[in-house]
Order: structure tokens, then C-alpha cells, then sequence
């Protein structure tokens, strides 16, 4: 013990080397405190082995002077009077040292302390990248505090997460409830309401009693299987049977494997009404299986989706025709980003480069160019998406020994809305119609 404070004896006033006694005594106050601090620690760091613990508890229960946590004595006027050794880096950031006044915002703390005549916990202090948790207490009939310090800042990290959590499931929690009241809302209104709403979407549901073989349509379905609501009773073995032939098989195991391997299924397929039409629906559906495993409900969707898909089938047609169009042209036609980067070119740009029209993909005008003429083309290209204007020029060229004057017509587009597929992914993109004029 002597030969501990003697190394650091320069930094203890004599007022305290007389205290010995006393402040051994205030120790066993600190250990107290120490207790509670270890049932914080077991709380907020559960994923902290019991020996990790213990040998905190032990680390921080050690004299001052081989504390690795701070522990100051400070007057009552403010006066710092005992600093043990892993307090100087905090006394560095404060610039200050013993015999010198705490920061203000301490000395405000420890008035409070002597005036509500009570120990001061949890007073948290930033130092560094470390957060340290203070225990200020009066010692009795004497004018100053004992600090004793604790390093808190793996319970705030934890603190932390746990409050995100906290907070993304109160979020969640407030979204799903706000989401089953919708819901509850919903299922409020009138049957009538709800067919309505479902013959406008061309949305119906079904609800499938596996273990009475009782299959209930929502009249939606029926009229998109060209019947009248409630014509018949609905069964499994009818809704197969005006299942397209070519699809039978395919529904029948997307059903199975829902109702065998719980797999929820979403898929589109054919239909044939009476009139021998063909429909294209989408359908989803979810199983529901008992305690021991045993499928007793599924539930599930159809909508009719025909009018998409031929939608969809005339955009694609009218791709490849526009593709057509666009490599059967006698102009030259190429695709740029913002960057002026080349995206794609119809087959005369790549005769016209000598080159295959995927490998114009990534390269600039600098590869096929003199440098002069390319940045001329890219001061163009600028030119052109600030302006938002189509940009006509006329220029010689010079190529395989031939002089020629191209005609380039150069405008942009903004993505979104009904654009080029080739461009459907640019946000500004240039296009050039090149015309070579003899």
C-alpha cells in the first residue's frame, strides 16, 4: 500500500494522506454501490459470461490508485483534491489538475450533491470514445465528495441496440395494428360492398375445407369462370376441370406442394369457360395446418389477368418491331448515357465502326475519334442535355480515303413514363440519327 502511494505521492495533498482511515471507510460505501452496479450488468449484459462479470466487479472494488476506472475527491467549492491515476487523461481533456477547479457543469452536480445531502447516481460523462457512469457521494461531516467512475460504454452500446429494436418492433407493431384495423374495417363492410369492390378489381377469393372437401367461391370467381354466382357448388374437381388441359398438371402440383411440402404458391395459368373462351388468371394460396401438421384449410386468390397479359404480349411484339424498324433504317442510330458512354447502336454504327453492335457497349467517342473531334462530340452531347433541345449539325468526315458530310441529329430523354425500352433504365440518355449526305 505505502509503496503504491508513494508513486504517485506527488499528487496526494497531505489532507488526504491523514484520511487514510476514513476514506478506507468511504470505500465500503463505493463496494455497495458496486453491488447494485452488478445487478445493471447482469441485466444489460446478458451475453456476458458470470466470470467476465466477476472479474469486473473485482477490478473496480481495488484501492484508487489501482482502480482502472476514475476516482476524484472534490471539495465542496469545486476544488479537485485527490485524482487516482486512470483519471489524468479526463483531467487533460477538463485542463485542469489537482488544486484546480472542476468544469463547471461538475461543480454545478456536486452543489446539488451537498445540497440535497444524498448520493448522486448515473451521472454519465463523455470522455473519448468511452462513456463512464459517476457515483457522486457526500462524505459525512467533511466539505467533499468521492467520484467513483465506472466504464459504461459497452451497457450504452447494448442500451442502444436494445432501444432500436425496441423501437423497430413498436414500429411494427403500430404498422400491423394499423394494418388489421384496415383490414378489420374491411371485413365490416357489407357482403354486398365487397363483391362490388371485387367484381371492379376482377378479384375473387376462395376458401378451400380440406377436411370436409367443401370449396366456398366469392361470386367474383364465378363470373370469371363465365358462371353465375353461386350456380353451383363449388368444388375442387370442377375448378380443375376448367383448368386449359396444358395447365392442369402444373396447378395440380403447385397444389400439392402447398398442401405436402407447405409451399404457398403464386402462379398464372389458363382457363376455359363454357363458351370455350380462354382466360389467363393469377392465383395465390396458403395453407393451414393443424397442431400436428395436418392441412385443414387453404385459402386463396384468383384474378383475371387476361387483358395484362395481351398487354403485355403487344409491348413486346412493339419492342421488336420497333427493334426492327431500328436495324433495318439506312441511318446510323445510337443510344449514349449522361456520360456520353455508348449504350447500344443499330447494325449501320457498327459497320460504320467496324465493330459488332454489342461491343459499342462502354466505349466513347475518344475509341473511335481523333481526340479534337471526340471532345468536340462530347461538348455536344453536354450541349444538348442541358438544353433539353434537339441539336442538328452538319460536318465533313473523312473515312477510308472518302470525304463525306454527316448530318447528326442528336435530342434527349428523361426515364419514365412511356419510353425506349433500350433507354428504360437511363436516367438522361442521348440518341443520334447520323445521315451521310453525298
Amino acid at each position: 500500500m505505502k509503496q503504491s502511494l508513494g508513486k504517485y505521492s506527488k499528487h496526494i495533498p497531505t489532507e488526504f494522506a491523514q484520511n487514510v482511515k476514513k476514506f478506507v471507510q468511504e470505500l465500503s460505501i463505493y463496494q455497495n454501490e458496486l453491488a447494485e452496479y452488478k445487478q445493471d450488468v447482469i441485466v444489460w449484459r446478458n451475453v456476458t459470461s458470470d466470470e467476465q462479470v466477476e472479474e469486473k466487479i473485482k477490478s473496480i472494488a481495488k484501492f484508487p490508485e489501482e482502480n482502472p476506472y476514475p476516482v476524484l475527491r472534490i471539495s465542496q467549492n469545486g476544488t479537485i483534491l485527490y485524482a487516482n491515476p486512470s483519471t489524468v487523461s479526463l483531467l487533460q481533456d477538463w485542463n485542469c489538475t489537482i488544486g484546480q477547479s472542476a468544469p463547471g457543469f461538475l461543480c454545478q452536480i456536486i452543489a446539488d450533491t451537498f445540497h440535497m445531502k444524498a448520493i448522486k447516481k448515473d451521472i454519465e460523462i463523455n470522455h473519448r470514445d468511452r462513456i463512464f457512469s459517476f457515483t457522486i457521494v457526500p462524505v459525512a461531516d467533511t466539505s467533499y465528495v468521492n467520484l467513483y467512475g465506472v466504464d459504461i460504454t459497452e451497457r450504452k452500446q447494448l442500451e442502444k441496440e436494445l432501444w432500436d429494436i425496441n423501437e423497430s418492433l413498436e414500429r411494427h407493431v403500430s404498422e400491423r395494428t394499423e394494418e388489421l384495423l384496415r383490414v378489420n374495417e374491411t371485413l365490416q363492410k357489407s357482403e354486398s360492398s365487397l363483391a362490388n369492390a371485387q367484381r371492379i378489381a376482377h378479384i375473387g377469393n376462395w376458401e378451400w375445407n380440406i377436411v370436409k372437401n367443401e370449396l366456398r367461391w366469392s361470386d367474383e370467381i364465378y363470373r370469371i369462370f363465365g358462371l353465375m354466382p353461386q350456380e353451383f357448388g363449388a368444388t375442387y374437381e370442377a375448378f380443375l376441370n376448367s383448368v386449359h388441359p396444358e395447365d392442369r398438371e402444373f396447378v395440380k402440383e403447385s397444389v400439392n406442394n402447398a398442401l405436402y411440402k407447405k409451399m404457398p404458391y403464386s402462379i398464372d395459368h389458363r382457363i376455359i369457360l363454357p363458351n370455350n373462351t380462354e382466360r389467363i388468371v393469377h392465383e395465390e394460396a396458403e395453407v393451414i395446418f393443424d397442431n400436428n401438421g395436418k392441412a385443414i384449410q387453404m385459402n386463396g386468390t384468383v384474378q383475371d389477368i387476361t387483358e395484362r397479359k395481351l398487354s403485355e404480349e403487344a409491348l413486346c411484339m412493339s419492342e421488336k418491331k420497333y427493334r426492327l424498324l431500328l436495324e433495318n433504317l439506312p441511318q446510323l442510330i445510337f443510344y449514349k448515357d449522361k456520360n456520353s458512354v455508348y449504350i447500344s447502336c443499330n447494325e449501320n454504327v457498327a459497320r460504320f465502326f467496324h465493330i459488332k453492335p454489342e461491343e459499342i457497349t462502354g466505349k466513347t467517342d475518344y475509341d473511335f475519334f481523333p481526340r479534337e473531334l471526340a471532345e468536340k462530340y462530347r461538348a455536344d452531347d453536354k450541349s444538348v442535355i442541358e438544353s433539353e433541345q434537339i441539336l442538328n449539325t452538319e460536318e465533313k468526315h473523312f473515312k477510308d480515303g472518302q470525304e463525306s458530310i454527316v448530318h447528326t441529329v442528336s435530342t434527349t430523354r428523361i426515364a419514365g413514363g412511356l419510353i425506349s425500352p433500350i433507354r428504360a433504365l437511363l436516367q438522361v440518355s442521348l440518341k443520334g440519327l447520323l445521315t451521310t449526305l453525298t
